[in-house]
């Protein structure tokens, strides 16, 4: 994203000094009551990972030069406050990316993480390195897709590096959910090495592209199935190539 230049914060500070220097008897200000900012992007979704048995929380914000910002849920609690300070805190902050600790549902059962993230809209209140007020919003659904049932590979299974399909069922449950995508990630851990696509709804089946797998390596591979509302369930897997 290409940022527009921020004035510095002395900036005002010296050109009322030059306007009194000059003889004007008053200078422009920002209006005390200017109509806040908007942030440009915000987020929030739960993550599930079906076959690690866990879930969390991630959140996603996006603006022009912001110092410091508040979450607060529907009915309220503050969730999250960020505050800048000193070099950052000048420059101002723009997109932010955090994502929850993520227990096992036998630690914290799903019911209780979703009491504790009520669904709803999540005000978001700000403050820019210029002090203007900015504020945003998100939506956080309880709708949660099931995990991706992958047909192929099967777990542990051996394939061919020049011929790797990752194959799995639609995702239709529960009943009435809307799948908005797949996204599917394969990793060689060691080195790290990262293939990862988005893929729209009425694709499932993709061969991992040529020169990517290497003969006689084992990697691990994520199928994601995003719900309208933003989110998202994990299958993981795992192959080897042959030698």
């Amino acid at each position: 994203m290409t940022r527009s230049k921020r004035t510095h914060r002395w900036l005002p500070i010296l050109g009322a000094l030059v306007a009194v220097v000059a003889g004007v008897s008053s200078v422009a200000a920002v209006e005390p009551h200017a109509k806040p900012l908007r942030f440009s992007k915000a987020q929030i979704r739960i993550e599930m990972n079906q076959t690690g048995n866990d879930a969390g929380i991630q959140m996603l914000i996006d603006g022009e030069g912001w110092e410091h910002a508040s979450v607060y849920t529907p009915g309220g609690n503050r969730v999250l406050n960020v505050k800048a300070r000193g070099s950052v805190g000048i420059l101002g902050l723009t997109e932010l990316f955090f994502e929850s600790e993520e227990p096992s549902l036998d630690e914290l059962p799903l019911e209780d993480l979703l009491q504790m993230f009520p669904e709803g809209r999540y005000r978001i209140v700000g403050e820019t390195s210029e002090g203007r007020d900015i504020v945003g919003g998100a939506v956080l659904s309880h709708d949660i897709p099931s995990g991706p049932n992958v047909v192929s590979p099967l777990e542990g299974a051996t394939t061919d590096a020049d011929n790797t399909v990752i194959d799995w069922d639609p995702v239709i449950e529960p009943a009435g959910i809307i799948i908005t995508g797949y996204q599917l990630i394969v990793e060689l851990p060691e080195p790290l090495r990262v293939f990862s696509v988005d893929l729209p709804p009425s694709v499932t089946a993709l061969t991992v592209p040529v020169g990517f797998l290497e003969p006689d390596t084992g990697y691990k591979f994520e199928v994601l199935a995003i719900a309208e509302g933003g989110n998202q369930t994990i299958t993981e897997g795992t192959f080897t190539t042959a030698p």
